[in-house]
């Protein structure tokens, strides 16, 4: 049928130009000032992220990604707050597999700081790979590099001053939280 064509070609498109977002991410991440800063609004970030997905999640899924909390503004590099934000999601996602995944991304303030949390009913994380999951080259999934967790905290840490921490992980529920200067601070 041709509307599925153009659908199909328009999902082309949108992966295209997707593609030379994670080559330009890549790229800005090596760079001392990864292309300038610019408000942001962490809510937004947080919906664009989650919709990403959800476009994505099969039909049959049973995997919900709920965003609550108000609008925050920070001040970073969008493209590269976005990535970290899809990374955790994905991370979440993958956590979920074969359960009826509930994935909580809450936006909100933590000590004058702009913060998102991102919950997952997951496996967890042992306690053996806790100490791991941020270091280069770690994985805990066959055809994982081990790059996502450690990009993700240089990008938080070194280029946006913040911080990104594991707050906890059981069977059934695992927690990571982003913290960062509010715009005003920069």
């Amino acid at each position: 049928k041709v509307p599925d064509k153009l659908e199909a070609l328009d999902e082309l498109e949108s992966d295209v130009r997707r593609l030379e977002q994670i080559a330009d991410r890549f790229h800005k991440v090596g760079s001392p000032l990864a292309g300038g800063f610019e408000p942001l609004d962490l809510r937004l970030l947080a919906e664009s992220s989650a919709a990403y997905f959800r476009r994505r999640l099969p039909t049959s899924s049973e995997t919900t990604i709920n965003i609550s909390g108000d609008s925050v503004m920070v001040s970073g590099a969008e493209t590269l707050l976005q990535w970290v934000l899809e990374n955790l999601i994905k991370n979440a996602l993958d956590a979920c597999q074969g359960r009826q995944g509930i994935i909580q991304v809450q936006v909100g303030r933590e000590h004058g700081m702009g913060m998102i949390e991102v919950r997952d009913n997951g496996m967890g994380i042992s306690t053996r790979d806790r100490k791991n999951i941020f270091r280069p080259g770690y994985s805990t999934k066959a055809r994982g590099w081990g790059l996502g967790l450690s990009l993700a905290r240089r990008i938080v840490e070194d280029i946006h001053r913040g911080k990104l921490r594991l707050v906890s992980s059981k069977p059934g529920e695992t927690v990571i939280r982003v913290t960062l200067p509010g715009a005003g601070n920069w």
